[in-house]
């Protein structure tokens, strides 16, 4: 048996010439594991995963951004 549950959240804004958006996504998973020799064992874990999303619009249509999630 095999569960993964995920739940995502978003904030952005703006400052100045910089807008932001901030990510996090949280999974939960839960999973049995039957060996034949080994015998059974479960995985019972919450696993987080980041974002980030950076833009610099220093004039006219120009913008630099930057970017990170995992």
């Amino acid at each position: 048996m095999r569960n993964i549950h995920a739940l995502y959240g978003l904030m952005k804004g703006e400052f100045n010439d910089l807008g932001y958006q901030l990510g996090l996504r949280g999974e939960y998973t839960f999973r049995d594991i039957q060996m034949e020799e080994q015998g059974q064992f479960n995985i019972d874990r919450w696993d987080y995963f980041p974002t980030i999303h950076l833009s610099y619009s220093p004039g006219g249509k120009k913008q630099i951004m930057a970017s990170y999630s995992r």
